[in-house]
C-alpha cells in the first residue's frame, strides 16, 4: 500500500515522461571526434580509428615486452610482473580493436 502511495507521489512530482529508446544501439569509437556526424565502426573514419588503435596497441605491447625483459634482467621481478600485466592489457585492447574493425568491415560489405 505504501509503495503505491510513493509511486503516485513520484508520478505527481515528475509527471509522465517519455523515454526515447533507439532502435539500433549506436556505439561510437573512442578517440574519434564526438562531433563528427558518423563515427561508428562501419564508416571510413571508424575503420581508420580502429586501425590506429591496433597499431598503438602493437607498439605498446612491444614496449612492454622490452621493459619486462629489462626489469627481469636487472632482478626487479615485481616491476617485471607489473609490466607483463600491462602487456596483457594491451593485447586485450588489440583484440578489441581488431574485432571491432572486422565487424565494421563486414557491415560495410553487406
Amino acid at each position: 500500500m505504501f509503495r503505491l502511495g510513493a509511486l503516485a507521489c513520484f508520478r505527481g512530482v515528475l509527471g509522465r515522461r517519455q523515454v526515447d529508446v533507439p532502435q539500433a544501439r549506436v556505439r561510437t569509437l573512442p578517440g574519434v571526434q564526438a562531433s563528427a556526424p558518423d563515427t561508428t565502426e562501419d564508416t571510413v573514419d571508424g575503420q581508420r580509428a580502429l586501425r590506429l588503435h591496433a597499431r598503438i596497441a602493437v607498439i605498446a605491447f612491444m614496449l612492454c615486452v622490452f621493459v619486462t625483459g629489462v626489469f627481469y634482467w636487472l632482478g626487479s621481478v615485481p616491476f617485471a610482473v607489473m609490466f607483463a600485466g600491462i602487456g596483457v592489457l594491451t593485447l586485450a585492447i588489440l583484440g578489441w580493436a581488431l574485432y571491432r574493425k572486422r565487424r565494421g568491415a563486414q557491415r560495410v560489405q553487406v
